[in-house]
């Protein structure tokens, strides 16, 4: 009764195949990959490490080759291809060589039988990584070999097997956590944590405890780096600030290049100037992000060190890349009928523009008002609110009588000489100093590569190439630190007296003239920002720009330049240190 059941249930559940169908059945069981019954199966070898440390050794890497490749004698396999791993992490499956043995082993024309490894974390430390190549390698009929252990293709091996990759994926996580607040602390004590330093920048082992490195200034990468900064912030003296695109052409059209000697990117430029390092704050963390199995996120911690800007230069440089946004553009402030327009900002910060009123009579009254208020209320900022002639006339004034007349502007011009003299002396013996470093570098790269030409061995000693790329880095820096010295002097243009007398009458006379659209573009000339405050205004400038303009006007007289040039209106002319007013 019970047989004639099973019978009954069989035959409702299933139909039974014809003949044909149980033919090509037995056919296809017969040509599928058989990982068992391969008699000289063909292998792979993938060897890996994660740490730089080990690379260096180079122990580990070929003992992991010599056992796999004794493995593969001892059973008969034929070895077709070694990847090798030098550096890289398993918790990811993103790995160059191993993506690549994988993409083979998976080919159709099913070039391998094994994979052999040391051990499956060698393979994988990501349990759903490892699950999903494995299973892609035994649908191609390809078995991954662990030589340090050993699962039973059954339960009990899936069970081993999968917990044995569950407790990979734990060391990694564990090991990381562990690396990653054993860093945080370095970070809070104000050591370096690693990782490639900012150009301007490089490791110093600490004074007290050698073992820890801080992050100080390179001053064979410091003149290079202060003119990529300088170029953003003021331009090249001869007009206004430059854009990302244009110091890119000019470095790479001046022969400037990176530390690995490749020209100089848009990309690379804009991280540099959006890099707080240049301001003395280094971020370890910036950029950490909450994961799973890890809900908290990495402590950000600011490193301190030694800045080669200000903070205000720094603010100063956002608020420009900013302003260069083409979304916003600058477009508004040329064409805006204010004379001050784009130069004058209240004690907060924000920009000041045009409020207007009307009085009983009718009579319509034109104030500058702060931006913030206007947008978000008085409880934001008690900045004052100026009528628009009042304040146009004060700064006209200010800069003739404290500025633009004669006696004035040649004291001016005399501090900013004797401080371009100061510089050139400190910059020709840095200049000495990096001629003297580079030839010692030279002679060392010459010497090393003589020695590693006369033996092929040492031709792929990993520590010799190491040190050469070291020394082409080396070369590189003092390369453009020399350049940038180089470059910076020698191109003063001494003043006349009678360009100094020309110039005070000439813009004196704009300045007072009737339209309103040339006293803006003079004014803007030498005139960087205006500042309104509850009990003063500040008007700041920058001095090489005001000489660079004088050298142009005067080459203007004397039919050197051209008096149609396109007017630039971000000039400066003070000191970092003190106003001109």
């Amino acid at each position: 009764m019970q047989q004639s059941e099973n019978l009954s249930s069989d035959s409702s559940s299933s139909k039974r195949l014809s003949v044909e169908a149980r033919r090509q059945q037995i056919e296809a069981s017969s040509s599928r990959p058989s990982i068992e019954s391969t008699t000289n199966p063909a292998v792979f070898i993938y060897c890996r490490v994660s740490d730089n440390k080990s690379v260096i050794s180079d122990l580990s890497l070929p003992d992991q080759e010599r056992q796999a490749r004794a493995r593969a004698a001892e059973n008969g396999w034929t070895v077709l291809k070694t990847f090798i791993e030098p550096g890289l992490s398993a918790k990811t499956a993103d790995r160059p060589q191993f993506q690549r043995m994988i993409a083979e082993a998976l080919d159709s024309s099913k070039p391998v039988q094994k994979i052999i490894v040391h051990s499956i974390s060698r393979f994988a430390r990501n349990v759903a990584d490892y699950n999903r190549v494995t299973n892609q390698l035994y649908e191609n009929g390809v078995e991954v070999v662990s030589l340090t252990q050993q699962f039973s293709n059954d339960t009990g091996g899936f069970i081993a097997e999968n917990t044995t990759a569950v407790f990979d994926e734990y060391h990694s996580r564990r090991t990381s956590t562990d690396v990653t607040r054993t860093m945080t602390a370095m970070a809070k004590e104000g050591y370096a944590v690693g990782g490639v330093q900012s150009l301007g920048y490089k490791l110093q082992p600490d004074e007290l405890n050698p073992r820890r490195k801080r992050v100080v200034v390179d001053e064979n990468e410091r003149p290079l780096a202060a003119k990529i900064l300088h170029l953003a912030l003021y331009g090249n003296g001869d007009g206004p600030a430059l854009g990302i695109k244009a110091i890119v052409n000019y470095l790479n059209n001046a022969g400037y290049r990176t530390r690995s000697g490749a020209p100089f990117s848009t990309n690379y430029i804009h991280s540099m100037l959006t890099n707080p390092i240049y301001m003395g704050r280094k971020l370890y963390n910036q950029n950490a992000k909450a994961k799973r199995w890890t809900p908290v996120a990495a402590e950000i911690v600011e490193i301190p060190v030694p800045p080669i800007i200000t903070p205000d230069e720094f603010a100063e440089l956002q608020k420009l890349l900013r302003s260069k946004n083409p979304r916003k553009g600058t477009a508004k402030t040329v064409s805006s009928p204010l004379l001050l327009s784009g130069l004058v900002h209240c004690e907060c910060g924000s920009t000041m523009t045009l409020r207007t009123g009307t009085g009983r009579s009718g009579a319509i009254y034109r104030y500058y008002h702060c931006s913030r208020v206007a947008k978000q209320g008085r409880h934001t900022c008690n900045g004052a609110t100026v009528p628009e002639q009042q304040l146009d006339d004060f700064v006209v004034e200010a800069v003739i009588a404290n500025v633009l007349v004669p006696d004035r502007l040649r004291g001016i011009l005399d501090s900013m000489n004797e401080k371009i003299e100061v510089a050139g002396r400190r910059g020709e013996e840095r200049a000495n100093e990096i001629r003297v470093e580079l030839e010692t570098s030279e002679r060392a790269y010459r010497n090393l590569l003589a020695a590693v030409a006369s033996s092929e061995s040492l031709g792929s000693e990993p520590i010799l190439l190491g040190k050469l790329a070291e020394l082409e880095r080396d070369l590189t820096r003092h390369r453009n630190g020399l350049k940038v010295l180089m470059a910076s002097g020698g191109n003063d243009v001494s003043i006349t007296e009678q360009q100094i007398n020309w110039f005070s009458n000439l813009i004196i006379k704009r300045l007072r003239q009737s339209n309103r659209a040339s006293m803006k573009s003079y004014l803007a000339a030498v005139v960087a920002r205006v500042e309104v405050g509850s009990g003063e205004i500040s008007i700041v400038g920058r001095l090489s720009d005001l000489k660079g303009e004088i050298t142009r006007e005067a080459n203007i007289n004397v039919g050197l330049g051209s008096e149609n040039a396109v007017r630039r209106y971000k000039r400066n002319w003070c000191t970092r240190q003190d106003s001109n007013l």
